[in-house]
């Protein structure tokens, strides 16, 4: 394999949870007293960690009395609704079979993270999770996928990071990574070309000839 290691994002990447986030972001909001926002929304507030969404989802007031509402309800209903993308599983499980060692790095809380790939059937899959408080750092910062990558037991020369979010691309340029970025998630395409990023792929199945080569 050309890399043998391989570190992917979580929401954008492997999943889509909006409907589910948006559901906890509005059941949040109401409890506050704001109204619904909408999927497309919710979707430019997702990447960077809890504490950065609450600040997106409500005025700064209103985040401690928001933030627990938004857990409780994301705890509960937290794959409700959430979808592995189309041929996810498959080429996880073509990786796996080709040598491949794989680790999820996702800025969303561990808790969530662990369950998400558990209740989704992706956890045998995965030698590594980490969420954005595995670390004191989180992605854009290098060390979540240089940790995750150290998990793995790997070599840079032959690690690979996908990922569909300006911060997976900085993250790994920081690290000495090469990233793949995808197009077909929540991130904006034109900003994730703009970042120059090793590989583009449209579809995950297009990631097993970019990792075997």
């Amino acid at each position: 394999m050309r890399y043998r290691y391989v570190m992917f994002d979580l929401d954008g990447t492997l999943i889509d949870p909006l409907d589910d986030l948006t559901g906890a972001a509005n059941a949040a909001r109401h409890v506050v007293g704001l109204g619904p926002l909408t999927r497309e929304t919710v979707r430019g507030f997702v990447g960077d960690g809890l504490a950065a969404f609450m600040q997106r989802c409500v005025p700064a007031e209103l985040i401690d009395r928001a933030t627990p509402v938004f857990k409780a309800h994301y705890a509960e209903h937290l794959t409700d609704r959430t979808r592995l993308y189309p041929g996810v599983q498959e080429t996880l499980r073509r990786l796996v079979a080709a040598g491949g060692r794989l680790a999820v790095v996702s800025n969303k809380p561990t808790l969530f993270t662990q369950r998400i790939v558990e209740e989704l059937g992706l956890h045998a899959l995965l030698t590594a999770v980490f969420g954005g408080d595995s670390l004191p750092q989180r992605k854009p910062a290098p060390e979540p996928y240089l940790k995750a990558l150290e998990a793995l037991g790997g070599s840079k020369a032959q690690a690979l990071v996908v990922g569909d979010g300006p911060q997976d691309i900085r993250s790994a340029r920081a690290g000495g990574l090469t990233v793949c970025g995808v197009l077909y998630g929540m991130g904006q395409p034109d900003e994730i070309r703009a970042l120059q990023p090793d590989y583009l792929i449209e579809r995950i199945e297009q990631l097993e000839t970019v990792a075997t080569g």
